[in-house]
């Protein structure tokens, strides 16, 4: 099984986009609204995170995974 270490998307691209989207966030505030009630902010933060994953390669974020030191750990290995 082979991870794929290139990225979804064209992190070039997704900067030009995430400008895009950054600036319709900001609009969406411009109701008053707060963030819970804001479909246009929440949405648009949703859209955001699903680029940036999308720009990672998988390779990079398996490997941050498994360099993330865990808060609780339960094992013996880990008391030791």
């Amino acid at each position: 099984m082979a991870i794929p270490a290139r990225p979804k998307h064209d992190p070039k691209r997704f900067a030009d986009l995430f400008e895009k989207l950054l600036e319709r966030y900001r609009a969406g505030f411009e109701t008053g609204q707060p963030l819970l009630q804001n479909e246009q902010a929440r949405s648009t933060l949703q859209t955001i995170e699903d680029g940036v994953q999308g720009v990672v390669p998988p390779l990079q974020r398996l490997e941050f995974k498994l360099h993330t030191p865990r808060a609780s750990c339960d094992t013996a290995v880990c008391r030791a």
